[in-house]
């Protein structure tokens, strides 16, 4: 039994492990993002109030934060956001589908991007 719960606390630290890096990654991303846009990039540290500010800079209601707090909802405002964010850099529905899907690795190449905006 004591083996099982060694088990699940490796593959769990694992798994918290890659999920932080992708959130300091995203993070940083986000930092350069808020540069571009013209807000304060340290604002991009604060975990509630980026998101608010987010919203802005994606030109949706601060309403949408109410839905990013439910569940299943945050999942397809978060898409929405990622999708509006693509429309103010200006950039391919190729790119926008990409930074749906896979935002790991667009929100980089959006962030270090030179020829957006």
């Amino acid at each position: 039994m004591i083996f099982y719960v060694f088990k699940f606390m490796r593959v769990w630290s694992v798994f918290a492990l890659i999920t932080l890096a992708f959130s300091i990654l995203l993070m940083f991303c986000g930092n350069n993002i808020f540069k571009k846009t013209g807000k304060r990039p340290e604002l991009s540290y604060l975990p509630i109030y980026n998101l608010l500010i987010l919203l802005d800079v994606c030109q949706m209601f601060r309403l949408y934060f109410i839905l990013l707090l439910l569940p299943i909802v945050n999942v397809l405002v978060i898409m929405l956001m990622l999708y509006r964010l693509s429309i103010v850099f200006l950039t391919k529905k190729s790119f926008a589908l990409g930074l749906i899907l896979l935002p790991v690795l667009f929100l980089p190449v959006l962030n270090y991007s030179k020829n957006l905006r």
